[in-house]
């Protein structure tokens, strides 16, 4: 799902939430890994390099000036494809438990090329 960076801001600014963990990762040219997402909801936000994550069965190419929204406990794929070290900033938070009813879709991904926050 695609969704335009400035409602995300819009959507993120009026709900309650706590970042829970921010991590850099590196992996090598090749590496995969089939596992879960984390116990809480985040963010990948690229920094160098490129990879395929699958949720389910949709596949998103990551690269820089993308964004990635995952949800907790999701099945995901991933695979760094190309000749270069993908370095990516996992951001993972939690939303405020009496605000549950506002909740971002399992997975959306958006380009942030081109794009300014209003």
């Amino acid at each position: 799902m695609n969704i335009d960076i400035n409602k995300l801001a819009e959507h993120l600014a009026r709900i309650s939430f706590q970042v829970e963990q921010v991590c850099r990762y590196m992996r090598d040219p090749g590496k995969s890994c089939d596992d879960y997402t984390e116990p809480f909801p985040g963010f990948v936000f690229p920094l160098r390099g490129k990879a395929e994550f699958d949720f389910s069965g949709t596949s998103y190419t990551l690269a820089q000036g993308n964004v990635l929204h995952g949800g907790a406990n999701m099945p995901l794929n991933r695979k760094v494809v190309g000749n270069s070290r993908w370095e990516y900033l996992l951001v993972l938070y939690r939303v405020d438990q009496n605000l549950q009813a506002i909740v971002l879709p399992k997975h959306i991904f958006s380009s942030l090329r081109d794009k300014v926050l209003a």
